[in-house]
């Protein structure tokens, strides 16, 4: 107990940097499948796989952010003798990042003993809150087990709505490494539309072409 109530208290201090500098804020929920297990010597297999939405604001571009996002986590180590754990599972929290552009992130998840909630920090974000689900063993003995993934995060869909940037409207993608971020911008994208409705509506009859050019 004495080991595990250390990790935990290294586990959170941590964080303090990233709270320090970060930009931006919000809150997060996923849900995914779990099918893993492993001993206090380091042998293990199996993870975590799951897909999740959050909400925040970004301080820096005083933007809203929504984000689509997928985790898969591979099992790291445990205090306890051994663990398993399969099922289904969800996670609901809150997340600090410092946001740099970056689409992918890579870090350690825990999930504590003695309440079922998890962590996950990686070198520019830190997210903490809740974590249950119908597993094996089933809850509440299932959300007591305490152990250590590796995790990789990758962004599907990011968008940001702001008065202050061109367009208002944002996007960016992370589900190919090769794209590059796409700009959406919504206020010119109407504009083009309108002015081809217009153009339409002064052609002669029967000519569609204009609108579909």
């Amino acid at each position: 107990m004495l080991n595990i109530l250390k990790k935990l208290d290294a586990k959170l201090w941590s964080q303090s940097a990233i709270v320090a500098h970060s930009n931006e804020f919000g809150v997060m929920m996923a849900v995914g499948a779990i099918a893993e297990g492993g001993k206090s010597s380091g042998q293990g297999w199996g993870g975590l796989a799951d897909l999740g939405i959050s909400l925040g604001y970004n301080k820096d571009q005083k933007a809203l952010v929504f984000q689509i996002f997928r985790d898969v986590e591979k099992f790291s180590s445990t205090e306890m003798p051994a663990v398993f754990l399969a099922g289904l599972v969800g996670k609901a929290g809150i997340v600090i990042t410092n946001q740099n552009k970056e689409m992918n992130l890579q870090g350690t998840s825990f999930y504590p003993p003695l309440a079922p909630g998890y962590s996950m920090n990686s070198q520019r974000s830190f997210s903490v809150g809740a974590s249950s689900g119908l597993t094996w063993p089933p809850s509440p003995l299932g959300d007591l087990l305490t152990y250590s993934n590796r995790f990789q995060q990758n962004t599907w869909l990011r968008i940001t709505i702001s008065p202050l940037v061109k367009g208002f409207f944002r996007g960016s993608s992370g589900l190919f490494k090769d794209l590059k971020p796409m700009q959406l911008y919504t206020v010119e994208f109407f504009q083009k539309i309108f002015s081809k409705i217009r153009n339409h509506q002064s052609a002669p009859a029967g000519r569609c072409e204009t609108l579909f050019n």
